[in-house]
């Protein structure tokens, strides 16, 4: 059961890294 939010937080992180440029560029476009 302890590897169940751990196997979750562990993709998190480098998905989180991801993203966070992902979402400034579309935020960029849609801002436009």
């Amino acid at each position: 059961m302890a590897d169940s939010p751990l196997r979750i937080e562990r993709p998190l992180s480098p998905h989180l890294q991801i993203y966070r440029p992902l979402f400034t560029m579309m935020m960029s476009i849609v801002h436009r």
